[in-house]
């Protein structure tokens, strides 16, 4: 992916459902490394922004993502959700299941 300063990233991550039950709601989190990567073509993403802070410091232009989001299914298809990508980024979602 390219990020904000139109540098190519890599992006790695989990998602896990932390807490579910039977009315509809799912606590969930996805957390993710955002960054430089050994190929040529990721050798930039540490030039700008939270990446360069990140490469001052260990070498490595990264960025984390940690977001933890509330979920509510209507249906086995049918959900939407919010959350927050810390530090503090609020995400709305609408989700369409082809299960």
């Amino acid at each position: 992916m390219k990020n904000s300063f139109d540098d190519r990233c890599l992006t790695l991550g989990v998602r896990r459902d932390w807490l579910k039950n039977d009315t509809g709601w799912v606590l969930k989190g996805v957390y993710a490394y955002t960054g430089e990567f050994f190929f040529d073509a990721f050798s930039h993403c540490g030039d700008s922004g939270t990446y360069r802070t990140a490469k001052k410091i260990t070498g490595i232009g990264f960025s984390p993502y940690l977001y933890h989001g509330l979920q509510y299914n209507f249906t086995d298809y049918f959900g939407v959700e919010g959350g927050i990508i810390v530090p503090a980024i609020f995400v709305m979602s609408v989700q369409w299941s082809f299960r």
